[in-house]
């Protein structure tokens, strides 16, 4: 009879085990299907921002020998390769061998903050922006510019085709220079204002009529050079002038020798963006 009780305690100490068992499996099953969830959630998520986004995304190995391991569809659109044309390869087959230099102490970069991170359990700031070409599909070469940073064992590149934008900005550039060529060497007398009305430029022949010289006035009140008659007149046509109305009118100046001399002066706003 004292066998059989304790044959009957042991016996029910085993079935709570297994009890206890079942439930940390379950509970470990139940965490298992939860972080599966999570990770298909989070793959989906970044399935659908990778094929909307104009952005070509891309994944390489983490080493100084990088290969694309990932590259989102957009990049047909910006370079004609399909993704899987890139699979394999390094990115250093498509880029201008003038922006690898850029690249490179980039990637030492990288590597030396994984390895203080598994030394030290310190992370280091690893996200950098740059710009380089790649060679598209046809031989042309186009301008990107990249975010990267480390994702687990991987580098994660967001890359954006800002080509159009640099080639309006160098057009923009041109027709600057142009613009400040053909007021260098008017015969008309030039200069600018900021909005409190000071100098911030004038021309050549605005120097040589003058007297004055801009290094000598920049940001200084146009005010100076005024006749004081003509000061009231002056200051509510300036001020017309900024509410975006162009102007005509003669004014009496001082040259640097005090002697008068007469303008006719048309203003025009110039408003910048940003």
């Amino acid at each position: 009879m004292e066998d059989r009780d304790k044959d009957k305690e042991l016996l029910i100490n085993e079935l709570m085990g297994l009890h206890k068992k079942i439930a940390e499996l379950e509970y470990v099953n139940a965490r298992h299907k939860q972080t599966e969830k999570k990770l298909a959630k989070s793959e989906e998520l970044y399935r659908l921002i990778a094929e909307s986004t104009s952005d070509v995304i891309s994944l390489t190995t983490f080493n100084l020998h990088p290969v694309f391991t990932h590259v989102s569809p957009s990049v047909k659109v910006s370079t004609g390769y399909e993704p899987e044309e890139l699979l394999g390869k390094s990115p250093f087959e498509f880029i201008h061998p003038d922006d690898k230099n850029k690249l490179f102490p980039i990637l030492k970069n990288y590597v030396n903050a994984k390895i203080k991170k598994f030394l030290t359990g310190k992370e280091l700031p690893t996200t950098k922006r740059i710009e380089f070409r790649f060679k598209d599909k046809e031989g042309n070469w186009r301008d990107f510019q990249s975010t990267g940073n480390i994702v687990g064992n991987k580098l994660l590149f967001i890359n954006r085709d800002i080509t159009e934008s640099k080639l309006i900005e160098e057009k923009l550039n041109k027709s600057e220079e142009q613009y400040r060529t053909m007021i260098e060497h008017s015969n008309d007398f030039i200069w600018a204002l900021d909005k409190q009305g000071n100098f911030t430029y004038f021309n050549k022949i605005a120097e040589k009529i003058s007297g004055y010289k801009i290094k000598d006035f920049a940001g200084k009140s146009f005010t100076l050079i005024l006749h004081p008659e003509e000061l009231s007149k002056v200051k509510e046509i300036f001020f017309k002038t900024l509410s975006g109305k162009s102007q005509h009118y003669e004014v009496k100046c001082f040259k640097k020798n005090r002697s008068i001399f007469i303008l006719s002066v048309n203003t025009t706003p110039i408003f910048k963006s940003g």
